[in-house]
């Protein structure tokens, strides 16, 4: 599995990470830990990070895009159980989700 999500970055030149709404610590960690192992792996790609803020996001991290971006893009969600509790609607315009 871990072959056939690495052929997919490797596929894409935008990638965006989702996770859920009102984030905790891990919600934020394992987002912020997947941007930074592929920016380190892929500095050339394009990477960004959404959702909403909180207490937690101490870096002030999330980033604010245009919906285009999404048009070509691979999708991660982390850290979410059901679809309804991801952070940024605009997932489902993506164009691959993972």
């Amino acid at each position: 599995m871990y072959k056939e999500i690495e052929a997919k970055i490797k596929s894409y030149q935008t990638i965006i990470i989702h996770r859920h709404k009102n984030p905790d610590m891990d919600a934020i960690g394992s987002q912020m830990g997947l941007y930074y192992l592929i920016k380190e792996k892929y500095p050339k790609k394009d990477v960004y990070v959404v959702g909403d803020s909180n207490k937690f996001d101490l870096d002030d991290a999330m980033q604010e895009i245009e919906d285009s971006l999404y048009e070509d893009a691979l999708i991660f969600i982390v850290d979410v159980a059901v679809k309804e509790m991801v952070s940024d609607e605009r997932f489902s315009l993506g164009k691959e989700i993972i």
